[in-house]
């Protein structure tokens, strides 16, 4: 007949079970796994570097200014007559405005030895050619206290110009920089040619002897310059544009002395003539190009 079957035991069903979850897990694709991108650390930039060399240009209007003087002699008595008035002296003074724009170039090094501190030196050449001129004119009248008569009268016209051609200067700059802007101030020597020219016109009319009056005109012209060393003294700020690239604005006074001339007037008398207290105040702006690394990585 037939045997019974074994109760199969709880144990086996329930790895009988396991297995076969195991084998159908086996069975289905397997999940991506999910990576997270690497790590990169943002590049920082360190403080901006001023310390280098720099070329650059400017361009600028400057507000200057003369003293324009002339003072003429007192002259010999008219020759051959005994008793005539000599020559009076005369003296003009004046100031002008010497006004107009200006531009050039600069080359300079600048050494920044703290994070905020910057020394440099730098020199500059400008051209320019501002100038302006004076008239005057004085009244004369020769008398011949014998004959109790005028024997000479007439005018002496003076024109009369000062101009500055060209200066440069060299100068220390110290300055207070915060990131890529710096402030500084600047001072040093200022060299530049200036001079002065002019005509001088004599209009004469002489009654002598009986004759009949003769009116004259004999004009006399002088000129002088030279290359006069002074000072200057200004501030400015300066800031990075993009790159090696700076830009910069700036204010100068520079003096430049005085020149003189001296000669002889139509009228046969000496004159000295002067130009003095050269000045200039310059607003100006200008762009750099540095040489080297501006900042720290």
């Amino acid at each position: 007949m037939f045997r019974c079957l074994r109760p199969v035991s709880a144990s086996a069903i329930f790895i009988l079970a396991m297995g076969s979850a195991a084998f159908a897990a086996d069975l289905e694709p397997a999940a991506s796994v999910y990576k997270a991108p690497a790590y990169k650390a943002p590049v920082v930039s360190g403080p901006y570097n001023w310390t280098g060399f720099y070329v650059g240009g400017n361009a600028g209007y400057g507000w200057g200014h003369a003293d324009n003087d002339i003072d003429f002699a007192s002259g010999p008595a008219f020759p051959g007559v005994v008793g005539a008035d000599p020559f009076p002296a005369f003296a003009h003074s004046d100031s002008l405005k010497l006004n107009g724009p200006n531009g050039g170039g600069q080359i300079g090094y600048n050494w920044q030895f703290t994070r905020t501190g910057v020394v440099g030196i730098e020199a500059d050449f400008q051209a320019t050619n501002p100038k302006n001129s004076s008239q005057f004119v004085d009244s004369f009248s020769l008398s011949d206290h014998a004959d109790n008569e005028t024997i000479l009268s007439g005018t002496t016209a003076t024109d009369q110009q000062a101009r500055i051609s060209w200066f440069g200067t060299v100068r220390g700059r110290l300055g207070y920089a915060f990131g890529n802007v710096m402030l500084y101030g600047t001072g040093g020597l200022a060299y530049g040619k200036v001079g002065l020219s002019g005509t001088i016109a004599s209009t004469e009319t002489l009654t002598i002897f009986g004759n009949a009056p003769l009116t004259t005109s004999t004009p006399t012209n002088y000129a002088g310059s030279s290359v006069n060393v002074g000072w200057t003294a200004g501030a400015g700020i300066e800031g990075a544009i993009a790159g090696n690239w700076t830009w910069k604005a700036e204010y100068l006074h520079v003096d430049l002395g005085s020149v003189m001339v001296t000669g002889t007037a139509p009228t046969g008398v000496a004159f000295t003539a002067k130009s003095g207290d050269f000045t200039d105040d310059i607003v100006r702006v200008g762009v750099n190009y540095r040489f080297g690394p501006t900042a720290v990585h």
